[in-house]
């Protein structure tokens, strides 16, 4: 059971065969198990630097001239009565051929500039890769129904095993592949390889196969003893299994990439036959389709960002009519069943950090809910699970923003916690898929910017958390634990809006004979959008940047959810400067506590990141020497008021409506960063994007490159790499080429170009 996620995070592909282990894979995005709801998406930043290895400085290298994008002469938007100016609106609608001319001289500009350090880029792109090879583990065992399902891996190399138990879970024979990744990419022709479930008789299995990284997303059902494709189903955005092991109900999107239909389909039956049982016409709501835990019920999510409502369908009845539990209203709620009950995660009746309410199954109305794990004002619910003798609860302390697990008892109501040792405290927490309701423990992953994974068994009736399995940093350089700290420090916030004095959570990782006399280079990395946390988990080029001086610095600024919900809510819609100001608070307070200095300093954003850096860029330019935004949402007004792109609808409750709303659009021209451009200087830049990408259209990325080169005054370099895979792939070579123009920009030439 997970809550909800913005659109522009993109949606999780995990297999529920085994642990979420994939947070050191480098080239697509993971998925989730259809049957636990959208997950948090996370994506991976692998930043290097070798600012004490004595690397000699450079001269500027030899930029083969570009040809700039010419703007337009008129170009007025206007709305509301208020006009302002879009100079590069006419790239949306130039002919693909002249775009791609023009894209193609991009790649050759910034190939030119960075040619002095393709040797260091190379051996970047080594570290990388040793790091990601070291961190493939194979993973704890999950049972479902009569087997033990585990994977194997050999570097990239995956196999998707399963071995037959007894009620003890004594093997009963040998273990078999369900899935082997490598000869399924050739099969499926595509590697990226989602969700995999079995059905319930054990015989087939559903996999979910993005064709093109684009979310052009099909269902494979294949037979697990032969691999043979049974069949192909188009357009899936989740899918599950119902109980004759003949049907599944998946989810289909619009051409918006939203998805909005629920259908049955009949194996061996074309798919122009599906019924179709739902269909969601509000625009600006996503459904998703899972099933509860003991395989009672089909759940039916239909969620926008401020509210929700689920519908129940027995797994036994795939073509009847789904039943209502609680209209759409001003809360959001998320449903498990076990025993006959409904437990349902909700932060209805003010409880801003969630609760769990319990209900009967035959009576779910709103009226009938009673409190289960109140709320508390100290500690938000991230995800519950719910076993046969037990509900377990994921937590995160606000005020330390580290993770802690309750449990209750289902019989007796005896409520338990327990928090991850010290060392461990600092980090991200994946639950594994715990597809056995009558497991005695829950199973999960922890993962810290330190220590790549940490895989847990929790006793649920003891309230005993033992360590399974720990996986150190072991590539090329090794990290030594003894030499490198992780904590946190409380940057003080300023409100404009009266809210009073706030701290906001920054995570640091750095040698500890670091020298705090602001001659270090410091990352800085946000995200604050859509009530997403920032990722505390290891990503592999951590081991180079920190064995080479660098501090990372995490911004846990508002727009994200690490000080609960409300955090997230401060930062929506008229409060977006919110997540800008607490960005530029937190590179003041690097600089001030002589971390580093401004042109050492570099900014770091993915996506929605993105605007975040690119708005502090606007208002601070002072404050950094370089920054890279991949895939970034900088266009954010010209989105905003194009309801044709997709997500603009989805995105209304995140970032307002414009069309709709005047004030909407006022606050939107304060802080979109390509409106808000001018002339003074900037830092030097490296743009990427991918022209499969619907979440971020390519050109959008070109308007703003094109625009920045035209107002900077001090003619940074501001380089521009349209030839990403997609908006979530990041290849060993993507992330190298940005760690050396970060070293050739921060490094080599001191962050001011000179």
């Amino acid at each position: 059971m997970l809550l909800p996620t913005g659109p522009r995070a993109g949606r999780l592909l995990l297999t529920c065969l085994g642990p979420q282990q994939l947070r050191s894979t480098i080239t697509t995005a993971a998925a989730t198990a259809a049957a636990a709801g959208p997950r948090l998406c996370r994506r991976y930043l692998w930043l290097w630097n070798r600012r004490r290895d004595g690397a000699a400085a450079t001269s500027a290298p030899s930029v083969q001239a570009l040809r700039p994008v010419q703007a337009a002469a008129s170009a007025a938007q206007q709305l509301h009565g208020i006009e302002w100016h879009d100079p590069y609106a006419f790239l949306k609608h130039t002919p693909e051929k002249l775009l791609r001319k023009h894209l193609t001289q991009e790649l050759r500009h910034t190939t030119a500039a960075l040619k002095d350090v393709e040797g260091l880029r190379r051996q970047l792109q080594a570290e990388i890769d040793s790091h990601s090879e070291a961190n493939w583990q194979d993973s704890q065992r999950s049972r479902y129904r009569d087997y033990e399902y585990f994977s194997l891996r050999d570097g990239e190399h995956r196999v998707d095993m399963r071995q037959k138990v007894d009620t003890d879970a004594r093997s009963l024979g040998d273990a078999h592949a369900v899935l082997d990744h490598r000869k399924a990419a050739k099969l499926f022709g595509s590697s990226m390889i989602g969700s995999l479930q079995v059905s319930p008789d054990q015989q087939l299995a559903v996999c979910l196969v993005d064709k093109t990284g684009a979310d052009d997303v099909c269902a494979y059902v294949f037979d697990i003893a032969t691999s043979h494709v049974r069949e192909v189903v188009e357009n899936v955005f989740s899918v599950a299994w119902a109980a004759d092991s003949a049907t599944l109900l998946y989810t289909s999107p619009d051409a918006q990439r939203r998805p909005f239909a629920l259908y049955s389909h009949r194996l061996g039956h074309p798919q122009s036959e599906d019924a179709l049982l739902y269909q969601e016409k509000d625009s600006e709501f996503l459904l998703d389709v899972g099933r509860t835990k003991d395989e009672a019920f089909f759940t039916i999510n239909v969620n926008s960002k401020t509210s929700s409502e689920v519908y129940l369908l027995p797994c036994d009845q795939p073509h009847g009519t789904p039943v209502l539990i609680h209209p759409r209203s001003n809360f959001s709620y998320f449903v498990e069943h076990q025993r006959g009950s409904l437990y349902i995660v909700t932060n209805a009746d003010g409880a801003v950090n969630f609760k769990v309410v319990q209900t009967p199954a035959h009576a779910p109305t709103k009226d009938n809910w009673r409190d289960f794990v109140p709320h508390s004002d100290s500690a938000s619910i991230v995800e519950m699970e719910i076993f046969a003798s037990h509900c377990c609860v994921f937590r995160r302390d606000l005020a330390s923003n580290t993770p802690f697990l309750s449990t209750i008892c289902l019989t007796t109501g005896e409520q338990k916690q327990t928090a991850l040792p010290k060392g461990h405290a600092i980090c991200d927490v994946s639950p594994h898929s715990n597809t056995h309701s009558a497991a005695s423990v829950a199973q999960f992953s922890s993962s810290s910017p330190l220590l790549p994974f940490a895989d847990w068994t929790y006793n649920l009736s003891e309230n005993k958390l033992t360590l399974a399995k720990e996986q150190t940093a072991t590539g090329k350089p090794s990290l030594d634990m003894d030499n490198y700290t992780c904590y946190q420090v409380n940057v003080p916030g300023i409100d404009g809006a009266g809210q009073g004095s706030f701290d906001i959570p920054m995570t640091l990782v750095h040698r500890k004979d670091m020298r705090q006399d602001g001659t270090s280079p410091v990352l800085l990395r946000c995200y604050g959008s859509y009530g997403i946390n920032l990722d505390l988990g290891f990503y592999p080029m951590y081991a180079s940047l920190l064995a080479r001086g660098w501090t990372i610095a995490l911004c846990h600024v508002r727009g994200g959810s690490e000080r609960g919900p409300a955090w997230a809510t401060q930062a929506r819609k008229g409060g977006k400067q919110r997540t800008v100001d607490d960005v530029l608070r937190c590179a003041t307070y690097l600089v001030d506590n002589k971390y580093t200095q401004p042109k050492l300093l570099a900014g770091y954003a993915i996506s929605a990141g993105g605007f975040a850096i690119a708005a502090a860029c606007n208002q601070r330019p002072d404050l950094f020497g370089a920054a890279v935004l991949r895939v970034p949402f900088v266009d954010v007004l010209g989105s905003m008021v194009d309801a044709e792109l997709p997500l603009t609808s989805l995105d209304y409750e995140e970032w307002g409506n414009p069309v709709q709303s005047k004030d909407d659009l006022e606050s939107l021209l304060k802080i979109c960063p390509y409106t808000n451009l001018k002339a003074q200087p900037y830092p030097d830049m490296l743009l990427t994007c991918s022209d499969n990408d619907y979440r971020v259209q390519y050109w959008q990325v070109l308007k703003y490159a094109a625009k920045l080169r035209e107002c900077a005054s001090n003619r940074p370099r501001v380089l521009f790499w349209p030839n990403v895979h997609s908006h979530f792939a990041h290849s060993a070579e993507d992330a190298a080429r940005e760690l050396a123009f970060l070293i050739q920009t921060i490094q080599m030439r001191g962050g001011d170009g000179k």
